[in-house]
Order: structure tokens, then C-alpha cells, then sequence
């Protein structure tokens, strides 16, 4: 465990901000680690195991940007662990880390940026949903109950319905999500459509133009998205645990044929997707049906 200072610049429901310094001492201490974690890897004549090579041998031969990278991935984890435990926080996203001055033989100061997972207060769905029954005109949507000949007209109906039980639910439930976390996606979505658009010869400026908008207004269009995905993420989420709506596991394996702990171990990532995918989805059943 890395040694380290944290002084809060920012605190707030939707994030934390840390101004983090490491002395050199324990920047050491982390270049060790990280050698002793490197050098396993590594192919030296008269080394059959890298773990036998000398540390001293080893620095030597592991390229600098990578044992840098090492180091850093171990002092970012250590102090992010350990701010999380010890200050209480709820970790919505992968933490961010801005201001950097580091190197070797020498003291790290960085700015350590918690995005928190917001609070939410929902409003009363159940009601919500019965206004909008009431309010329904039977010959243009959908009704739990319904019967129609017409099975895409019904799901296209169906999906009408759940459209306007989502908005409402939008509209009147109350969260904020950090604006650095939606700055930071806009960005990252703003980067792959430069990339898309490059690759298919075209400019940034030309895709603008085609589109009849500016880059300020597509950034907005885009904020506003990730915004509204969000938050039906974190509402639905909400109501799923205030209704105890939740997804057998076993379940999930047998979908996905998981049968061995290796498979499980593997496929861990796609398991808990999966499962996730799917109580969101029985929740939306939950709202249609109420």
C-alpha cells in the first residue's frame, strides 16, 4: 500500500476532487512493485524464469513508458482504494486523473477526480403510470390486457406506451449526474465520430455542415442523450431495488452455457451484463404491467 496525501478541492453529491502527492520515497517503493510485477515477463538469455532475474538486471531491460505505466497503475489504485474506503464514497465511473507531474526520482502530485453515483429521489411511479392509463385513448395505445390481431401494430402500440411511462418518470424524478462525467463522455463520443468521419474521407467540418449544425449544438445534442441514458439507467435501477426485482444467476450461466468455473471465470464480464440486461428488462415489464 502506497503511502500518500490527499487535500479535498471539491466536494459535492455528484463528485469528489483530490489534490493527491506521493513522495519519492514511496514512488520508490512502487517502482519496486512494479519491477517485481514486470519482470515475470521478461526473456533473458541465462534466465529460464523471469522471476529469478535480479531486479537490478531487470530494470534494465523493461522499456521506461512501460515501468512507468506499471508504476503509475499501482499508486492511482492504491490511493483511489483507499479514498474510496476511507471517505465513504460511491464510485459511479472509472476514476479520473488530471494534472499529472510525475517521473522517476522524484515526488507525484496529481489531481484524483471520484465520480459519485448520484443521489436519486423518485417520484410515485405507480401513480404515474395509472394517470397515464387514464389518460390513454384506447384506439392509440397500447393497454396491459389488450388484445390486437395485428402483433407489430400491438408492439409498436406497446412501445408507445412504455415511452410515455419512461418520459414522465424523466421528467419528475430527481438526480444529478456530475457534468465532468458528461463532459468526459461527450468528448469521448465527439473522438470517435472525428475518427468514423476521418476514415470514411471526409472532414469534421463537412460532416457539420451535411448535418446542418454546429459543433457546439452536436455536443449538446449529445450531453443531452447521455444525460436522458443515465438517468433510465439509475430510475429503473431504483425501482428494481424498491420492488426486489432481481435475475437468477443460474439462470444467466445456462443462457450463456456457462457450465465450468474456468467459463464462469472468463466470462465473468459478459455474466453480469447479461444479468444486468436482463433485470432492467423485467423491470420494464414490471412498469408496463402495473
Amino acid at each position: 500500500m502506497v503511502n500518500y496525501t490527499a487535500k479535498t478541492e471539491k466536494s459535492q453529491d455528484t463528485e469528489k476532487i483530490y489534490k493527491v502527492s506521493v513522495t519519492k520515497k514511496e514512488v520508490k517503493k512502487a517502482e519496486n512493485k512494479a519491477v517485481s510485477n514486470l519482470k515475470k515477463d521478461l526473456k533473458i538469455p541465462g534466465f529460464r524464469d523471469g522471476n529469478k532475474i535480479p531486479d537490478e538486471i531487470a530494470r534494465k531491460n523493461i522499456p521506461q513508458e512501460k515501468l512507468i505505466n506499471e508504476v503509475a497503475r499501482i499508486i492511482f489504485s492504491d490511493v483511489y482504494v483507499d479514498l474510496v474506503k476511507k471517505d465513504n464514497l460511491r464510485p459511479f465511473a472509472e476514476p479520473i486523473i488530471e494534472d499529472l507531474d510525475i517521473g522517476f526520482d522524484k515526488d507525484w502530485k496529481f489531481k484524483l477526480i471520484v465520480i459519485q453515483t448520484p443521489t436519486i429521489k423518485l417520484p410515485d411511479y405507480k401513480k404515474i403510470v395509472e394517470e397515464i392509463k387514464k389518460e390513454a385513448k384506447k384506439d392509440e395505445i397500447w393497454l396491459p390486457g389488450k388484445e390486437s390481431e395485428n402483433k407489430e401494430k400491438e408492439e409498436e402500440k406497446k412501445q408507445k406506451y412504455l415511452n410515455k411511462i419512461l418520459d414522465a418518470l424523466i421528467e419528475k424524478t430527481k438526480l444529478s449526474i456530475s457534468q465532468i462525467f458528461i463532459d468526459r463522455q461527450v468528448k469521448n463520443r465527439i473522438a470517435d465520430l472525428v475518427d468514423d468521419i476521418r476514415k470514411a474521407g471526409m472532414k469534421f467540418e463537412e460532416y457539420l455542415s451535411s448535418k446542418q449544425t454546429t459543433a457546439e449544438e452536436l455536443k449538446q445534442k449529445y450531453a443531452d442523450e447521455i444525460k436522458t441514458a443515465y438517468k433510465i439507467e439509475l430510475l429503473l435501477a431504483e425501482i428494481a431495488d424498491k420492488e426486489n426485482i432481481t435475475v437468477d444467476l443460474e439462470e444467466v450461466k445456462k443462457l450463456l452455457k456457462i457450465d465450468t468455473p474456468e467459463k464462469e471465470k472468463q466470462q465473468q464480464e459478459m455474466l453480469y451484463y447479461y444479468a444486468a440486461s436482463l433485470r432492467k428488462q423485467k423491470t420494464l415489464e414490471y412498469l408496463t404491467n402495473l
